[in-house]
């Protein structure tokens, strides 16, 4: 076995406690969105902060061993794929969102 092979093996705990912090986020907004009743006992929002820290965890661990962000050029290498990577899929959301709110706003009848 590689140490690569060992060192990401090491790593499956915390994927696993991120996947239950994903399953606990998707079930608060659940909850937020069909149930009205405020007292369902789900507190999501702590496992968003516990997902994100989970999340640095492996990326620092990669890029602290690989060296691959130690210069200019590997920075804006790792930033100019990070947005080439994340930006089409969130501008596809931004604009369903836009169109969802459009829709929704029509349907909505404001009393002065």
């Amino acid at each position: 076995m590689t140490a690569d092979g060992d060192d990401m093996r090491s790593l499956y705990p915390f994927h696993g406690l991120r996947g239950v912090c994903s399953l606990a986020i998707f079930l608060g907004h659940q909850t937020d969105i069909f149930i009205d009743n405020g007292n369902i006992g789900l507190e999501y929002l702590q496992a968003v902060s516990l997902f994100f820290l989970l999340s640095g965890i492996p990326l620092a661990r990669l890029y602290s061993t690989t060296k691959k962000v130690n210069t200019w050029a590997g920075s804006w290498s790792f930033w100019s794929k990070r947005a080439a990577r994340l930006g089409p899929m969130y501008y596809l959301a931004l604009l369903l969102n836009l169109f969802c709110c459009i829709a929704t706003a029509e349907r909505v009848v404001l009393k002065p």
